[in-house]
């Protein structure tokens, strides 16, 4: 007698094949840098909180790479991910959606087209 297997979703392959691919290539490495082998996060193998101090080195994680890093020409969300970091704004918007001002202490408009930030 044979058995048949269930079908294998597109969706399943990827996701097995993805699981696969993690644990082959950064699994065992992964699993130390969050304290997964020894039982411990993080944050409690710290034991105290750490003041922060300057200097060091930024690492960060990018979608790709930035076409531009003048927000007047950049078309992909990569050059945003980097130039938020660099350049401030007039304005910003905050959580609930309210304009708040990053670079300007106050704006008002003038007419329909004209505004005036302080």
């Amino acid at each position: 007698m044979t058995l048949d297997p269930a079908p294998l979703s597109r969706r399943d392959l990827l996701r097995r094949g993805g699981l696969v691919g993690l644990v082959a290539l950064g699994g065992p490495s992964l699993l130390t840098a969050c304290g997964s082998s020894t039982g411990k996060t993080a944050a409690g193998s710290a034991g105290a909180t750490k003041t922060p101090s300057p200097g060091g080195t930024l690492r960060a994680a990018l979608t790709g790479e930035p076409d531009s890093l003048d927000p007047a020409i950049s078309s992909v969300y990569t050059g945003a991910q980097v130039y938020d970091g660099i350049f401030s704004k007039l304005l910003d918007i905050d959580p609930s959606g309210a304009f708040v001002g990053d670079l300007a202490r106050s704006w008002k408009a003038v007419d329909d087209l004209t505004w005036t930030f302080e």
